[in-house]
C-alpha cells in the first residue's frame, strides 16, 4: 500500500495510512471513509474561520462554497486536508523566519497530501528561500531556518520519488501491451 499506491493514485501514503485505521478496526467502507474525510473537512473549516485573519464576510461565504463544501468536503479525497495544509502555510508565513519549523511542518504536511500539494509548497519554499537570501545574502545565517529547510528538502525528495515511477511505469506498460497485446502486462 505505502509503495504501490502512490505510483498511481497521485496521493502520496499519507491519505491511504489515514484510510487504513478504521479499515484496520473493522469499521464499514462508507463509514470509515466519510469519517476520515470529515475530520480532514471540519480541520479546514475550523482553520478558516478561527485562525486566518481573512475578513469576516470570506469567513461567512467560503465554507458554503462549491468547492469548499462540497467538492473537498464531500469528495472523499485528501483535498480537505490539502486545504488545511495550505491554510497552515499561511497562517505561519509571518512567523516563517522566527519560527522556522512551523512554516516547513506545514509544508511538509502539504507535500503529504497531494502531489499537487508537493508542487506548491516548493514554490512557497523557493519564494522563501529567494526572499531571505536577498535580504540576508546567506542561506545559513539562521541555522534553525536553514535546517528546516533541509528537512522539508528531503521530505519533499522522498515524496517525489514515491510519484517518479508511476509515469515511467505507465509508459512501460502501454509499449508493452502494444506489442503483446492488452491484458498481458
Amino acid at each position: 500500500m505505502i509503495l504501490e499506491r502512490p505510483h498511481y493514485e497521485g496521493h502520496p501514503p499519507l491519505w491511504w495510512m489515514m484510510l487504513a485505521a478504521p479499515a484496520k478496526l473493522g469499521v464499514p467502507y462508507e463509514i470509515g471513509l466519510k469519517s476520515i474525510n470529515l475530520t480532514c473537512a471540519t480541520l479546514m473549516i475550523w482553520l478558516l474561520e478561527f485562525k486566518t485573519k481573512l475578513p469576516e464576510p470570506f469567513k461567512v461565504i467560503l465554507p458554503f462554497s462549491y468547492f469548499l463544501c462540497y467538492q473537498y468536503g464531500v469528495t472523499s479525497r485528501p483535498y480537505a486536508l490539502m486545504v488545511a495544509a495550505m491554510l497552515l502555510v499561511a497562517i505561519n508565513w509571518k512567523t516563517r523566519d522566527e519560527k522556522p519549523w512551523r512554516e516547513a511542518l506545514s509544508m511538509m504536511l502539504l507535500c503529504l497530501t497531494s502531489s499537487y500539494g508537493l508542487v506548491i509548497a516548493g514554490m512557497f519554499a523557493a519564494n522563501w528561500v529567494v526572499r531571505f537570501v536577498r535580504q540576508e545574502h546567506s542561506l545559513i545565517r539562521n541555522r534553525q531556518r536553514f535546517a528546516a529547510l533541509l528537512a522539508l528538502l528531503a521530505a519533499a525528495v522522498v515524496m517525489a520519488a514515491s510519484y517518479i515511477d508511476a509515469e515511467a511505469k505507465a509508459k512501460a506498460d502501454a509499449k508493452l501491451a502494444g506489442w503483446f497485446g492488452e491484458g498481458t502486462c
